[in-house]
């Protein structure tokens, strides 16, 4: 139709053409939707997880209902046969009060860690003994160490088993850091400007807070080495417009050197996006795609740098130990063992592999369950984290003891977290079909009380991005999180989620599938 055929009016009007019935289903919308829509309804899950002598510490996210003591924790006692492991919540004397007021947590020594809360961070005291083995809140002592400056962008911890803790930070210039009151008006390449500068600033308790150096403006996402060579690594962005890209470069400092020098470990990285240090610092892992040319449809390497104590700069070779694989997270366990959680089409596994002094690796073994929390701690006897899959919320693991030669698989037993009630009352699964020649795999997800009609009507989530991975969990349909559609599905939709081309985890092939055919049907 014509523009000046649309601007006729025809009477009576033709009868509207049927394009669908599907959204005109008796679907009911009740009030009592209305606590699915709230972010303070939400699953339970491990952030961070820490050792301290017998104790195991825990740092939750999740409803305010449910942590309405203290999002901070503490396992002990587990009895093996059980589907579920009492915890403690912990009340902190002289502490915040908010159950959601924690943000991060260290290991400090056996008996006791540091939480950052706030703009301030904390030393806990955890008990020698609990007062009984009955389950309920502990009072706990927390002394403050430290009130952090204005605009710290990024914070990591190191106590090298003691309790006198090195802290360092990425803090922002004032300038950098001031909020406008209005829209922000940039000059050409003016978001590409690295200044003026940020710092790299470290506090302890001999010297307490001071100043290193100067690092780029756009720094973030520090790591820190845990032993008594304090090796800092982080990442700059390129553009301080936030785009897919994720464009930057690599950087580390020797913090203990009397004079700090900054390096820069990568030249081209294209996209980045985390970093971790070995205990002793010889070993450096970051994430990056090393594409300039296609940033958003390669996936992202694991590489391995090598900086051997007594050398005043790590070696400038770059080993891509892991390639062409959607990396979820990974970190370290030990000074060479390091885990590494990768997603295969919607299904997350996570390795455990070797490092080797001449900057290669070797496959250990599979974990049983994979490692979905920020961090992931380790023992002598048992390894602890958080993780999750299509059936079930989230849980916090603990595995067995991690082998020392290869083929072997940690199992792990995955323990049950405190949830709202109604929250796991979805189904999750992964179904596939064919698009001419090309298999697409799509994520259906329903509720399961009460149980749908066949006939329920069907709602189809194009996802973002779209180089992003999609790990086909339960929490996906429960949680408010990315792309909240809960309470589409208690009000009696379906949702079908395709992982069309470009979604990570399918390969570099099927990431780079949009090129040169952006919403064409062939292609």
């Amino acid at each position: 139709m014509s523009f000046d055929e649309l601007l006729t009016i025809s009477w009576p009007p033709p009868e509207p053409e049927v394009v669908s019935c599907a959204l005109q289903a008796d679907v009911q919308i009740t009030s009592t939707l209305d606590k699915w829509t709230s972010p303070d309804f939400a699953v339970t899950s491990v952030t961070d997880v820490v050792v301290c002598g017998s104790f195991v510490v825990a740092l939750l996210s999740g409803s305010p209902g449910v942590l309405q003591e203290s999002n901070v924790v503490l396992f002990n006692d587990v009895d093996e046969g059980a589907n579920s492991w009492p915890f403690r919540p912990l009340l902190l004397k002289s502490f915040p009060t908010q159950p959601g007021s924690c943000k991060q947590i260290w290991p400090c020594n056996d008996s006791s860690f540091f939480a950052r809360c706030g703009d301030s961070v904390y030393r806990v005291e955890l008990p020698s003994e609990l007062d009984s083995k009955e389950v309920k809140p502990q009072d706990v002592q927390a002394n403050k160490v430290l009130d952090l400056p204005p605009n710290v962008v990024s914070l990591a911890c190191s106590t090298d088993g003691g309790s006198s803790p090195v802290f360092a930070m990425l803090v922002a210039s004032e300038v950098a850091g001031a909020k406008p009151s209005g829209p922000t008006i940039v000059r050409p390449r003016q978001s590409l400007d690295q200044n003026p500068p940020a710092s790299l600033v470290i506090f302890d308790a001999v010297h307490g807070m001071r100043k290193v150096s100067k690092v780029p403006r756009l720094s973030e996402s520090l790591s820190l080495s845990k032993g008594s060579r304090k090796i800092c690594v982080w990442h700059a962005f390129l553009n301080a417009v936030p785009e897919e890209a994720e464009r930057g470069e690599y950087f580390a400092a020797n913090c203990s050197d009397s004079d700090v020098v900054v390096h820069t470990l990568t030249r081209g990285a294209g996209r980045v996006k985390a970093a971790a240090v070995s205990q002793d610092g010889e070993f450096i892992l970051l994430q990056a795609n090393f594409s300039r040319d296609r940033p958003i449809t390669t996936h992202m390497a694991l590489a391995l740098l090598v900086w051997k104590k007594g050398e005043e700069a790590p070696r400038p070779e770059i080993a891509k130990i892991i390639e062409g694989q959607h990396i979820l997270n990974f970190g370290f366990l030990s000074d060479s063992n390091i885990y590494v959680t990768q997603l295969s089409k919607t299904d997350a596994t996570t390795t455990l592999m070797q490092l080797l002094p001449e900057g290669t690796s070797k496959l250990l073994g599979d974990f049983s369950e994979p490692v979905l929390s920020r961090s992931c701690a380790a023992s002598k006897e048992s390894v602890f984290y958080g993780t999750e899959s299509a059936n079930e919320l989230p849980k916090v693991a603990r595995g067995a003891t991690l082998p020392e030669t290869g083929g072997a698989t940690i199992t792990s037993k995955a323990y049950a977290l405190p949830h709202p009630d109604e929250i796991g009352k979805f189904r999750t699964e992964v179904v596939s079909y064919m698009h001419e020649s090309q298999e697409v795999t799509a994520i259906l997800a329903e509720r399961t009380e009460p149980e749908l009609p066949v006939e329920a009507p069907l709602l189809v989530l194009a996802h973002g991005g779209p180089a992003i991975g999609v790990h086909c969990s339960l929490r996906l349909a429960a949680d408010a999180v990315r792309y909240p559609m809960r309470h589409f599905l208690r009000a009696g939709y379906r949702i079908l989620m395709p992982l069309f081309r470009g979604t990570l985890g399918f390969g570099d092939a099927f990431a780079m599938g949009n090129i040169g055919s952006q919403g064409a049907v062939k292609g």
